[in-house]
């Protein structure tokens, strides 16, 4: 038995029933107990991949979750069904990057008829928001950034912004379109920069970023320091 993918996956589908249930929606968080274990939820399930399940389906996934939390003897064998959650997965992952996939398409369409808009042979589409006069980083080099990240939607899923505290990092640390958009920027300009799936987390994506997802980032270079 594949025992480490069967546990992680199990984790994560009755850790998602926590999450996506009416239950949870609804749930009065009175104690800081009552917090805490909704935080665990919450913390356990942003960590599982992006399948969209249906309402009808995560009721599938509570009736696990209960029976298994009430010790009750498992209505289907466990063991067998391990390959089958890996494949369903696969197949949803699948089924949402291809939706995501035309979304982007029209998406970088768009912002490549925008003004300034110059894209590169990757597809990278950089968009000059304010020169800079500084330093130009190149790989290898430290850089300060404030950035904010969002999918073609709009939703963000990352800002050194909202958390108040600009981020540091090389260069060649980050996604490809990231750093590709850096090594055209001088210290004390900003650009955005719309990021192909194939120049970021492509078909696997991450827990806030969907299978196949092409990107936004707003870039401010603070500054730049040598490797």
């Amino acid at each position: 038995m594949k025992t480490r993918r069967f546990n992680w996956l199990l984790a994560a589908f009755l850790l998602l029933a926590v999450a996506g249930s009416t239950y949870a929606e609804e749930a009065e968080l009175q104690t800081e107990e009552d917090r805490v274990l909704y935080a665990l939820g919450m913390l356990i399930a942003a960590r599982m991949p992006k399948f969209d399940p249906t309402a009808a389906e995560i009721d599938k996934i509570v009736a696990g979750l209960k029976d298994g939390l009430q010790g009750r003897e498992p209505r289907v064998d466990l063991e067998d069904y391990a390959d089958k959650m890996d494949s369903f997965l696969q197949q949803r992952m699948a089924q949402a990057s291809e939706v995501e996939m035309a979304k982007g398409t029209r998406f970088r369409e768009e912002m490549a008829k925008q003004p300034g808009a110059v894209t590169s042979e990757t597809g990278v589409i950089y968009i000059e928001l304010e020169a800079g006069s500084g330093a130009q980083p190149s790989a290898g080099d430290s850089v300060k950034v404030h950035y904010k990240g969002t999918l073609s939607d709009g939703t963000v899923f990352d800002s050194s912004i909202a958390r108040g505290e600009a981020a540091t990092f090389q260069v060649d640390d980050v996604v490809p379109c990231f750093a590709e958009g850096l090594k055209k920027m001088k210290a004390g300009g900003s650009a955005r920069l719309i990021c192909p799936p194939d120049q970021a987390y492509g078909n696997r994506g991450t827990p806030r970023i969907p299978p196949g997802a092409t990107l936004s980032f707003e870039v401010e270079l603070i500054e730049v320091s040598g490797s």
